[in-house]
């Protein structure tokens, strides 16, 4: 599509004129400040009512006209159709007019028509910096949206990929690679933490130290010494230290239960200081420096393993917390008990002195004191045949996790690797639409192993925004010309500051083009040939 005639009124400074171009390209020239831009601008003002300024009040000394015109222009094209557009200023504040072929028509109609001139395209299609200037999401929208993209199905369904689609078994890469991260990271605590248990249980069984005559042995004469027992009990007249032996008995109890209830709040207290002190030197942690290994993390990361490991500290804080209250609280009953039970054992004692001395109450008591002591040595021998097999059970978990581990890594790497060639694709399937330009779809995260969605646009494998004017003009063209071929429409080009640029920043293109250039014409210059930028 070409332009016929440009026609502009009190349009930015410049007074009444026109451009009749009959479609031929244009080199409009002159020197600073007559208004080169300001024609350059008039063809965006008239589609989108978008130019560099306000166009909504009057510059350059101008004053609206007496119908209080303060701006219009008006467009041509080879097609037949022809637009204008004009801003008035009232008392009542500022409004437009819009025609199309010489008829007053709404901005919703006024649009459609931009739209099928454009085939939809707006601006991207009119100044070939406007792809360049979105912002990298927008940029990227359009591109996946023109282009397409591809699925993981997709890659997958090829038979090179056969093992990885096994392995994925129905998932994204996305969500495999996360929740494989996530099972990794749970497998290796508590692989990590399997040897510290081990280690607790490896000191009760030191504290339960080897006994000669084994669990076996305990027991037969345990039961050896009940039988002996009972035959002395079946014989022994009724008195009051049958009693008074199971009150010892019971107050016995008491106090070795007191003992270890006594240890456990200790030990839990201390390990309470320490969670302390471990919360204080998490919250207290430098942000973005890893507190085990000191490298450099992001914040957002940082944060989230702070506070993940803050909530794990309160968690195991607030349960030592409860076990201590129990165990304060137990403390305090056995004490109560052990009074009542003391008193009750007072008054028992001073009813059998009373009687007469019996020599069986003198052997049962020595059987009780055997059996309080033997009973014990079978609940030590018992409790570490137990630990011994709760240490196996460890043990064999510990040689699980670690095949686990290496299994998760693996499948970890090959869906990395799978992303890397996915990424790879994506990448190639768009830049083979471009002749000059590649574009950069995505960054790979070196401290996490992650790959997140980006859009840059690379010329010889240099950042968009690090190119030189020439250069950035080379691939905005390259960029404007493709999205035409998607379009479908071929619109003039417009180029401002011409004389910036050589033939080494132009693509080939079949548009019509207008070129602005700064030359010693004190006036505007206008010509009608065939445009070429500067050798």
């Amino acid at each position: 599509m070409k332009i016929t005639r440009i026609t502009w009124l009190n349009f930015k400074g410049l007074a009444d004129g026109e451009i009749t171009a009959n479609g031929q390209d244009v080199i409009v020239s002159g020197q600073n400040g007559v208004g080169k831009s300001s024609i350059a601008q008039t063809v965006p003002f008239v589609l989108f009512g978008k130019v560099q300024g306000n166009v909504k009040r009057y510059e350059g000394g101008l004053t609206p006209t007496d119908d209080g015109l303060i701006h219009g222009a008006e467009i041509e094209f080879d097609s037949g159709t022809t637009l204008r557009r004009e801003y008035f200023w009232t008392q009542q504040g500022n409004r437009q007019n819009l025609y199309i072929n010489g008829q007053l028509v709404k901005l919703g109609q006024f649009k459609t028509c931009v739209d099928n001139l454009t085939g939809g395209g707006g601006e991207l299609i009119l100044n070939p910096f406007a792809f360049c200037n979105l912002p990298a999401r927008e940029q990227r929208t359009w591109l996946l949206k023109i282009f397409g993209t591809l699925t993981d199905a997709q890659i997958l369904s090829a038979p090179e990929f056969a093992e990885v689609a096994k392995i994925f078994d129905g998932l994204t890469s996305d969500t495999f690679i996360a929740r494989t991260k996530l099972e990794l990271n749970s497998t290796r605590k508590e692989a990590e933490a399997i040897p510290h248990r081990i280690d607790e249980l490896n000191k009760r069984l030191k504290a339960a130290a080897d006994d000669p005559d084994g669990f076996a042995g305990v027991e037969t004469k345990i039961k050896t010494l009940h039988a002996e027992r009972q035959k002395i009990s079946a014989n022994k007249p009724a008195d009051f230290n049958v009693e008074l032996n199971l009150q010892r008995k019971r107050l016995g109890d008491l106090e070795r239960e007191r003992e270890r209830c006594g240890r456990h709040l200790e030990q839990s207290r201390l390990t309470v200081d320490g969670l302390r002190k471990k919360y204080l030197q998490v919250a207290n942690s430098k942000a973005g420096v890893c507190p085990t290994c000191g490298q450099t993390m992001p914040l957002d990361k940082f944060k989230a393993q702070r506070d993940a490991r803050l909530t794990e500290i309160t968690r195991d804080a607030k349960q030592l917390a409860a076990d201590i209250a129990a165990f304060e609280s137990r403390l305090k009953e056995i004490d109560t008990e052990k009074k009542n039970i003391s008193a009750q054992i007072q008054i028992l004692s001073e009813r059998a002195q009373n009687q007469s001395a019996d020599d069986t109450a003198g052997k049962i008591a020595a059987i009780d004191e055997q059996l309080n002591d033997l009973e014990y040595r079978r609940a030590q021998l018992k409790l570490a045949a137990d630990t011994q097999t709760r240490i196996d059970e460890l043990r064999e978990r510990e040689r699980e996790l670690h095949k686990l581990i290496t299994r998760l890594e693996g499948h970890l790497a090959t869906a990395e690797k799978f992303q890397q060639q996915k990424v790879e694709r994506v990448e190639g399937q768009i830049n083979a639409h471009f002749e000059h330009v590649n574009f950069k779809l995505f960054d790979y995260l070196i401290t996490s192993g992650e790959i997140r969605p980006t859009c840059e646009a690379t010329l010889g494998g240099v950042p968009y925004v690090a190119l030189s004017k020439g250069e950035k003009l080379k691939a905005a063209l390259d960029i404007f010309r493709t999205l035409q071929k998607y379009f479908k429409t071929e619109l003039p080009l417009f180029i401002d500051d011409a004389e910036s640029y050589t033939a080494n920043s132009f693509v080939e293109l079949r548009n019509q083009l207008f070129l602005f250039r700064v030359s010693e014409e004190p006036q505007l210059s206008i010509a009608f040939t065939k445009a070429e930028l500067a050798a």
